[in-house]
């Protein structure tokens, strides 16, 4: 991509859905026979081949599953409005977002020598005080992804439902509300991970039956989420690999090595300079 942050996010974000779209789509499910859509009750395997082709498309970049039989768990519900007010209400959200956004990035622009990791760590106080400090740091940088992506999609649903060819419920919230994230686990299955919840869950339930562990337990509950976050760093580990296999397990994806490369091709990454204090 010509520059190495891009590189990172092609090979974590678009690299690493691919593996987990095969795995998912080629071994752990049959999407043509499991899957169907709720307002739909023919079959996918009924309809015509050039139907079947579509469907399978939007199923592909469904990442939420909206609308079928196998939606991902938590999602929150459409309003039920006219197409005329949810795309007023879209509009205004979408530019609300984009105005946290930019607030977000110029704060970012402006103290970038908290960001920088060869002097991050001289800019904090010790103690709870420079913890606080880096927390709020880490929360700005993180919150421009939140509000970023919320306004894309809240622009493309806009769009979608102008044209006539989907309805305001199929557009449902991109992300959870920000009131659910007050406990780890709340932050991940309810308002971060939905779009990788279709990736994690099966392999989750999986890993319960081959261990034989009752479903409803406690341990089953553990499992399941200890197999999701395992899986979201091996995601993420794939844009390391992306920036060269030296890079692997160095960055905050799956961090197990101790020493970051001298010719690091990423001196600008904010989470990373952040973390590595602590590690």
């Amino acid at each position: 991509m010509g520059n190495p942050q891009d590189d990172y996010i092609v090979g974590s974000v678009v690299f690493g859905n691919m593996v987990f779209k095969i795995l998912l789509f080629g071994l752990l499910a049959d999407p043509i026979e499991d899957f169907r859509y709720l307002r739909d009750p023919t079959a996918l395997t009924e309809k015509p081949v050039y139907t079947r082709s579509w469907d399978a498309f939007c199923i592909i970049r469904n990442w939420r599953l909206i609308g079928m039989n196998v939606q991902v768990a938590n999602v929150r519900p459409a309003l039920k409005v006219t197409s005329r007010r949810f795309i007023l209400q879209a509009l205004r959200r979408a530019i609300l977002n984009f105005l946290a956004f930019d607030a977000l990035r110029a704060f970012i622009h402006t103290h970038l020598h908290l960001y920088l990791p060869e002097t991050a760590h001289l800019q904090f106080s010790p103690g709870l005080h420079g913890y606080l400090q880096r927390s709020t740091c880490t929360a700005a940088y993180m919150l421009t992804s939140y509000f970023s992506m919320n306004a894309l999609y809240l622009i493309v649903s806009m769009l979608a439902v102008a044209t006539g060819l989907w309805r305001p419920e199929d557009w449902s919230d991109l992300l959870g509300p920000g009131s659910e994230a007050y406990t780890v686990r709340r932050l991940w299955g309810r308002v971060w991970h939905q779009l990788l919840r279709r990736h994690f869950a099966p392999l989750g339930k999986l890993a319960v039956q081959t261990l034989r562990i009752p479903r409803g337990t406690w341990l089953s509950s553990q499992v399941q989420v200890h197999v999701a976050f395992l899986l979201s760093g091996l995601l993420y580990c794939l844009g390391d690999i992306m920036l060269g296999k030296g890079f692997l397990g160095i960055y905050s994806s799956f961090m197990w090595g101790e020493k970051i490369p001298v010719d690091d091709p990423i001196p600008y990454s904010p989470t990373r300079a952040l973390l590595l204090p602590f590690r």
